[in-house]
């Protein structure tokens, strides 16, 4: 840091704007990603998650993976449920705020599954009790067999997916690189039970 001429008053003062959340955007559902069985990607971090389809080279929702519950304003019997970017200000919610995770494991099933409705709400998704596309989704280093399946089962239990595939978030992002949608090809020796595969490029 740069001192001035009396040496009492830096001559480089930076300032820092405060971070703006901005409410994610309701997307619409095309026919041409039903047809085509567009994989549905979700950087599920303890942080930030993003997602969006693998035919997208940056993701369009990327939120703090965060939920608050608060009592309605006018029924405090109702409560209301923020999830991500719909939180505006954090600090006023702060006391209600959650998260699935216990350091970088999947431990709370039922905000694990909110936050999958919220993606799949705002990606336009409006097939009624399923998901017409393979899901890939990460997970942590070393994550227990148990907590993979309750992650799994908690937010696809009611759903019917065409296929699940979960990799360690070391070796799948969403972002650039991207993962590559490429038609009828084979990934480590698997098929998917249709006409297209998802590729994982690593960064």
């Amino acid at each position: 840091e740069k001192m001035s001429a009396n040496n009492d008053i830096p001559s480089n003062v930076y300032s820092f704007k405060d971070e703006k959340t901005i409410p994610d955007t309701f997307y619409d559902y095309p026919a041409s990603l039903t047809d085509d069985k567009v994989p549905l990607v979700i950087d599920n971090g303890t942080y930030q998650c993003r997602a969006d389809w693998a035919t997208h080279e940056d993701p369009r929702l990327v939120f703090k993976n965060l939920v608050a519950k608060q009592r309605g304003k006018r029924n405090q019997n109702e409560v209301e449920t923020l999830i991500g970017n719909d939180i505006t200000n954090v600090e006023v919610v702060k006391w209600v705020l959650r998260s699935q995770f216990d350091r970088n494991i999947v431990t709370l099933f039922d905000i694990q599954e909110q936050v999958f409705d919220y993606v799949f709400s705002h990606l336009g998704i409006n097939t009624e009790g399923s998901v017409n596309h393979p899901i890939v989704l990460t997970e942590a280093l070393c994550n227990p067999n148990y907590n993979r399946q309750c992650t799994t089962n908690s937010g696809l239990s009611n759903l019917f997916c065409l296929k699940c595939l979960m990799s360690k978030a070391n070796e799948l992002h969403v972002g650039n690189p991207v993962c590559f949608f490429v038609q009828k090809k084979p990934f480590k020796g698997l098929f998917f039970p249709f006409s297209s595969i998802f590729l994982i490029s690593k960064s």
